[in-house]
């Protein structure tokens, strides 16, 4: 039973943490830049993006707002399995994020398969012996490993930090794995459970 629409959501989703430098310590992300708005790479996207939009039109009924939405959450969520953790895409290609390293085989298979479900290929049919170029294009650019420190505190020169919204995220995630990797409470202390 869905709530009645008198009814007010009061979940509050929020996560306040104080990053220090004790807690970011040794945190960080890998970061793939796609290049600015006119590089081959973020090209390749917008096409795609446009494909969807002209694929979208010719299914009767269709009423999503955006047509590229479904197959680039996928791109994300198969990509948060493969990493086992946090991924952020960015919207207009300009990065990616992750906290674990993604093979170049692996990100090309993940953006081949993208590519043929925008232009609805069935999955079984999808040409992996001539690679789309936005496939070739991002399993060739290499990440950076970024300090979450250096990104988030506040620099020696006084400036304040002007950190990406991504950047908390990553730390949750690393945090999430800090506490996952803990042993319960009461096991080896004695303790009866």
């Amino acid at each position: 039973m869905g709530r009645r629409s008198t009814q007010r959501d009061l979940t509050a989703h929020t996560t306040s943490i104080k990053c220090t430098p004790q807690l970011l310590d040794g945190m960080t992300a890998l970061v793939w830049d796609f290049g600015d708005y006119h590089s081959p790479t973020r090209r390749a996207w917008r096409d795609l993006g446009s494909t969807a939009t002209r694929n979208s039109k010719r299914i009767a009924g269709v009423q999503d707002s955006d047509p590229f939405l479904i197959p680039y959450s996928i791109a994300v969520t198969v990509l948060q399995q493969i990493t086992d953790g946090y991924v952020y895409l960015d919207r207009n290609l300009a990065f990616m994020v992750t906290l674990s390293p993604v093979e170049p085989g692996v990100l090309k298979n993940v953006f081949t398969y993208l590519e043929g479900t925008v232009r609805r290929i069935p999955l079984d049919e999808i040409p992996f012996m001539d690679e789309p170029a936005l496939a070739k294009l991002v399993a060739g650019v290499t990440p950076q490993s970024l300090s979450l420190a250096e990104n988030i505190l506040a620099q020696q020169d006084g400036r304040p930090a002007s950190p990406d919204s991504w950047a908390y995220q990553a730390v949750k995630w690393h945090i999430a794995k800090r506490l996952a990797a803990e042993p319960p409470l009461g096991h080896g202390s004695g303790a009866n459970p």
